[in-house]
């Protein structure tokens, strides 16, 4: 299984090289406003995926973060973890369609991750990986459903 989810990752990897990265946030609580930073394995993943953590400057693996840096850092994409037991409810996420200035929401990129592939480390994570990948790099995968 290891070795399975390691190729996978090298495959996405090779693939990633050289495209450009977008920025990206993170949510994991709104009030107050938690991202994902360094020493958190939702960060690394973020990299790895492609993408550029807008927190990649941050102190903590989950910091909290002010309105005034995302504006500051306008993301390209915003993430939402979703799921059956945790994640941001519904009228949060809207809620951020009122920051017009910020590019993920001026161009619709307000994403729901289902929280079990990314906010749990375990053999599912890849899986996460690769929708992350998917979803700032959709231009990298061709019809299939993952990057293997």
């Amino acid at each position: 299984v290891t070795e399975a989810m390691r190729g996978r990752v090298r495959t996405l990897s090779s693939r990633l090289e050289g495209l450009q990265r977008p920025r990206v946030l993170y949510i994991l609580n709104s009030q107050p406003l938690i991202t994902v930073g360094p020493g958190s394995f939702i960060h690394h993943l973020i990299e790895v995926a492609g993408g550029d953590n807008i927190a990649t400057d941050a102190h903590a693996p989950y910091p909290r973060i002010n309105m005034e840096d995302v504006l500051r850092k306008n993301p390209e994409y915003i993430l939402f973890p979703v799921g059956r037991f945790e994640g941001i409810p519904q009228d949060e996420q809207d809620s951020w369609k009122r920051w017009t200035d910020l590019s993920a929401v001026r161009h619709g990129r307000l994403y729901q991750i289902p929280s079990d592939l990314l906010n749990r480390p375990g053999p599912r994570v890849i899986d996460g990986l690769e929708l992350l990948a998917r979803t700032f790099h959709p231009e990298i995968f061709s019809d299939r459903q993952d990057a293997r």
